[in-house]
């Protein structure tokens, strides 16, 4: 009886261990991060200083579907003119933003630490990489 138990948890082990493989190797689609290796047509919406990512997505069947996610709750201005994470001034704090096909936003943001009237000279010229943290989750963007 205790060799089977032993031999029923090593089976229910090792094929837990190769489901995980399985879904690394051939799983893109659904793989936490680096959105860009599964999604196309990347581009940046600005609707009245809501921005928002779009793209067309594999999903695990590997069919391709539209989707987009609202970036003004994750990244933002950091006062100094830098895109930064954990952030949720996107919208208001920058503007000219666009997305390239390796997934960096690029864009400019107000340098709100100089404490002077905001022109384009003063503005700072930024990028971050939403591959940091924006994945593809069965053709779904989402947040991680």
């Amino acid at each position: 009886m205790r060799t089977l138990s032993l031999f029923l948890k090593i089976s229910v082990t090792f094929l837990f261990a190769v489901c995980l493989f399985l879904n690394l190797v051939t799983g893109k689609a659904w793989a936490a991060g680096q959105f860009t290796s599964t999604c196309e047509a990347l581009k940046v919406i600005n609707d009245f200083g809501q921005v928002s990512l779009s793209a067309t997505c594999e999903k695990k069947d590997g069919s391709y579907v539209d989707t987009s996610i609202q970036l003004n709750s994750y990244i933002g201005n950091n006062g100094s003119g830098l895109l930064s994470w954990d952030r949720q001034n996107l919208g208001t704090g920058c503007y000219d933003l666009a997305v390239s096909n390796d997934g960096l936003l690029n864009g400019k943001c107000f340098d709100l630490s100089k404490g002077k009237a905001q022109t384009e000279e003063t503005d700072v010229a930024t990028s971050i990489d939403l591959d940091d943290h924006i994945a593809n989750i069965d053709g779904q963007l989402k947040y991680e």
